[in-house]
């Protein structure tokens, strides 16, 4: 089916850039699975509610929300969700009546959820009780758009879709909903997936842009639950397509999803039923039965925040303390790289908090729930064609804290390998008064000297998190 093939070269395009996506370090990761635990774990995300039409499917829930058919669910297995709500899809006319049996998301100018003309079910808008109820069972909340509005034009979808075009626009719809999430429910989300996962923004800009200015990491997944699909004409056979899959995944290998993120609908498929609701059970389950926990994304990324770097690695501990405390050093692939030997740029960018990126927003477009501290630094004028590199504003940042001197610093010096003397006048600068000493931050890297010249992204952090943690 159409859907199905579009879906499918989305994916392997997300692959494509995803193994191109780790030569500079990122505020903003994309997040679709983590390394496996030593217990097992792993998230459901659940896209486009809130929904508060009821399930049409085959098990009776009455009248219930469908959003709150899902929550009990989860619920009943002690399990949390990572719900991706939007903002409203009211506001998303004039657009045409899509004709019977066509896929919506292709033929119509916008997104309507739960659908054409009952917008006012769907969205925290007119529906943030139902969101409120999810905070409250301890579930987890993720921007997915102000209005569901794709980021950038893509022609392989539809030449009639409406779409945002610029950064501005982009982070202008995410601060909508942020700013809406927490006013009325004093909520902050810390993730957002872009609506039907396109990245592309214009000539000059993508997803991961609007994302650092507004401190989130990328939401996406790993496994597809499958409860977006059009039916095949039998519901049954349906619930059974995104059931058994799983469970054959588990029963061949019941550490198949350790870590991994689980992608499912939160409202109607493209023939206005809820397969979801039959499904998700039978799901958590199995799930069960193999000794797992469904932990929110942000839960499973705090204890396992890497794809490469795991609890059995060298520097894990230091790794995960440095990027829980906000600190940059993953690739915007959430990969750590911890053998790969450290550039000049990337020594000082694990030292750089990730915040220092939302002061680039404009006053207008900002968040209201949290202060910009690091407007005056970010206004830092660099020399030497400094300010197009994409450790800007890393080095800004290093530079005001007195880490690094101006007079030799160059674009090809940020490139550059960082030697075992400058790792040591670095961790020097830095070191703060906490219960390690100079020399227990400057052992990894003293462990360096006689073996090689520079020194691996591993032995950095545990040194970093040394000096500054």
């Amino acid at each position: 089916m159409l859907q199905d093939i579009l879906h499918k070269v989305n994916t392997r395009v997300k692959k494509y850039k995803k193994i191109k996506a780790g030569h500079y370090l990122s505020p903003c990761r994309r997040i679709e699975k983590v390394a496996p635990l030593e217990d097992r774990y792993c998230a459901m995300t659940f896209d486009d509610g809130p929904c508060a039409m009821p399930h049409k499917g085959n098990n009776n829930f009455g009248d219930k929300e469908l959003t709150l058919v899902l929550m009990d669910i989860l619920n009943k297995y002690d399990a949390k969700g990572t719900f991706n709500h939007i903002g409203t899809t009211q506001y998303n006319y004039p657009d045409d009546k899509p004709a019977k049996n066509t896929k919506t998301w292709i033929n119509n100018i916008h997104d309507h959820y739960p659908f054409f003309k009952y917008d006012e079910f769907g969205g925290i808008i007119n529906q943030s009780w139902i969101t409120q109820r999810l905070i409250n069972s301890g579930h987890e909340i993720a921007n997915h758009g102000g209005q569901h509005i794709i980021f950038g034009k893509v022609n392989l979808i539809s030449n009639k879709r409406a779409y945002l075009g610029t950064l501005k626009n982009v982070v202008q719809d995410l601060v909508f909903f942020h700013n809406m999430l927490y006013k009325d429910l004093g909520y902050s989300a810390k993730l957002s997936k872009p609506p039907h996962y396109i990245d592309k923004i214009n000539n000059k800009n993508t997803s991961y842009d609007a994302y650092n200015v507004m401190g989130y990491n990328y939401l996406a997944e790993s496994y597809d639950g499958g409860g977006w699909k059009s039916s095949c004409g039998d519901y049954t056979k349906d619930v059974e397509d995104m059931v058994n899959p799983l469970v054959k995944a588990l029963k061949d290998n019941p550490n198949a999803l350790n870590g991994q993120i689980i992608s499912q609908k939160d409202g109607y498929n493209m023939n206005r039923q809820s397969p979801i609701a039959d499904a998700l059970e039978p799901q958590l389950k199995a799930l069960k039965e193999n000794g797992y926990k469904v932990i929110t994304v942000s839960e499973l990324i705090k204890l396992s925040p890497f794809e490469d770097l795991s609890y059995k690695d060298s520097g894990f501990k230091e790794a995960r303390a440095l990027i829980n405390a906000g600190y940059i050093c993953a690739y915007p692939n959430n990969t750590f790289q911890g053998e790969r030997y450290v550039t000049f740029g990337e020594m000082i960018t694990m030292a750089c908090p990730r915040d220092i990126y939302l002061s680039i927003t404009p006053i207008k477009l900002r968040r209201k729930d949290i202060e910009y501290k690091y407007d005056d630094v970010v206004k830092i004028k660099l020399n030497n064609n400094l300010e197009s590199h994409k450790y800007a504003y890393n080095v800004k940042y290093a530079l005001n804290m007195g880490y690094i001197e101006m007079d030799y610093l160059n674009k090809t010096k940020l490139d550059a390998l960082a030697s075992y003397q400058e790792a040591k006048d670095f961790i020097r600068a830095i070191k703060v008064d906490n219960e390690y000493t100079l020399s227990d931050a400057l052992e990894t890297i003293n462990q360096c000297e006689d073996s090689r010249v520079n020194i691996d992204r591993t032995s950095m952090a545990v040194a970093i998190k040394r000096a500054l943690l």
